[in-house]
């Protein structure tokens, strides 16, 4: 008998997937019956054994100013997240050997993680962070790309992180100095779950990526990034949400758990909600966002 509570994580990792990927061409489940056949056991509708999941994930990578399309091939074992999923990763951009070799790699990381957890997000943030280590990229293509780039505008973008947590006050504090260091707007939420978000210059969105990830996290996700051409900072500016960066909280309640607190998150999806940005509550949280009674 199939445990339903691991077919529902990993219909839930599905659900994930597909609010991150919308379109088709970048997230795409190989047997769309699957996922309904799943839905059918867990309501006890069927009692056959449902189709095991499996999907094609298309990753665009920025390497060396080349966006290159790497491709993660995933299925499901029926005791997922229990046990390891099954990933592949290929890529025009990979010769053989490449291929062999971040395969191997991908599957000792993957095989390293605490299981009972989702982990394809994690999968996909260490293809992100480190297929530029296996790619070699054409030096042709690489100066065309460069000199098409040159002609380009700047770039605005905006970063969604969520954190397992935010507590620790030198990290919060780095969090607003580091923003307002590289001119970035936005707003970072402490506690359990942490949010930060992030928006200005794309090379200045990076930066902040590349150092708050490095801190000491028991988990962090980039949820979403949104990257827009401008021409000038006059449009940079029009494009921004926030106008400074600052760390927010709303009606704190404390458990009685020492540090353990979280946000009255009616508040939260306010907030978002007044600054153009309600259709990430369910982004960031996974679920609707409702209004405080009374608002």
């Amino acid at each position: 008998m199939v445990d339903k509570t691991l077919l529902e994580l990993q219909l839930s990792e599905v659900e994930m997937l597909s609010s991150m990927f919308p379109d088709e061409n970048e997230f795409k489940i190989d047997d769309p019956a699957s996922v309904h056949e799943i839905r059918e056991y867990i309501d006890g509708t069927v009692t056959f054994t449902p189709k095991q999941i499996s999907f094609t994930l298309n990753i665009t990578v920025e390497l060396q100013n080349l966006n290159t399309v790497v491709t993660l091939l995933c299925g499901f074992p029926r005791g997922y997240p229990e046990c390891v999923p099954k990933v592949f990763i290929r890529s025009q951009q990979l010769s053989r050997e490449e291929q062999k070799h971040v395969n191997a790699e991908l599957s000792d990381y993957l095989t390293g993680l605490d299981r009972g957890e989702l982990c394809i997000n994690q999968c996909i943030e260490w293809i992100q962070e480190n297929i530029g280590k296996y790619i070699t990229v054409q030096q042709s293509l690489q100066d065309k790309q460069i000199n098409t780039h040159a002609t380009k505008d700047k770039m605005f973008s905006r970063l969604w992180v969520h954190s397992h947590h935010i507590y620790h006050i030198v990290k919060r504090k780095n969090i607003v100095e580091w923003a307002q260091e590289l001119e970035l707007s936005g707003f970072s939420l402490p506690g359990k779950p942490g949010i930060i978000c992030v928006e200005g210059e794309s090379k200045s969105v990076s930066e902040f990526w590349t150092r708050i990830k490095h801190l000491n996290w028991k988990k962090i996700t980039m949820k979403q990034r949104d990257d827009v051409a401008i021409e000038t900072d006059d449009n940079l500016d029009k494009l921004r949400r926030f106008d400074k960066f600052e760390e927010k909280d709303f009606d704190v309640q404390s458990f009685g758990h020492g540090r353990d607190y979280h946000m009255n998150w009616g508040l939260v999806f306010t907030f978002l909600e007044s600054h153009q940005c309600g259709d990430m509550f369910k982004t960031l949280l996974g679920i609707e966002g409702k209004m405080t009674k009374g608002q």
